[in-house]
């Protein structure tokens, strides 16, 4: 038999290739899904029974323009399987990587309560649901010129440690100097 784990890693590839059905297989009868509080976004609200959760899963990436789920690690424990996933969305000429992790619970080897976490504000702002933008670093860019920036500033920070380190050095060997003058002068 298989584990947990293995069973929702063929289950992520099946949604990954749009096949709802094979992705939902796992799913009890009477399963509940547990999305964001906003029913607003893609997924969210409570969903009950397979049959509802085959048509959310059907559904829940047409939201967006582009969306690419990957779960990034696995952590079971008995009964429970909690997942690290980022979602890789686009919406119009907005774009992001949303962090998302769900908590997965089986009963007889079937899923009974599937808990999504996610970023809503930044869901519901690349969705254009709320104003404003996204704030810069976490639209998933890839510019690595600003991290190099970054870990110049820390190098410079670094360096700059170093430099006070070796003044306040000085400064107490300074003092030592002085003190022993001052016992010298009083022996005097």
């Amino acid at each position: 038999m298989a584990s947990n784990t293995e069973g929702l890693q063929e289950a992520y590839k099946a949604f990954a290739e749009g096949d709802a059905d094979k992705a939902s297989e796992l799913f009890a009868d009477d399963a509940v899904w547990e999305g964001p509080n906003s029913t607003e976004l893609p997924g969210g609200g409570e969903h009950n029974g397979k049959d509802a959760i085959v048509e959310l899963l059907k559904t829940v990436s047409g939201e967006w323009d582009e969306f690419n789920l990957t779960p990034d690690e696995f952590f079971e424990n008995e009964d429970t399987v909690v997942v690290l996933l980022h979602a890789d969305v686009k919406k119009g000429d907005q774009s992001g990587q949303l962090p998302t992790v769900h908590i997965v619970r089986f009963e007889d080897d079937e899923i009974k309560r599937f808990q999504v976490l996610t970023d809503t504000l930044l869901s519901a702002q690349l969705l254009g649901l709320i104003g404003g933008k996204p704030p810069e670093g976490d639209q998933g860019s890839d510019d690595d010129e600003d991290d190099s920036k970054d870990d110049e500033s820390k190098d410079d920070d670094s360096k700059d440690d170093e430099s006070k380190d070796d003044d306040s050095k000085d400064d107490d060997s300074k003092d030592d100097e002085s003190k022993d003058d001052e016992s010298k002068d009083d022996d005097s």
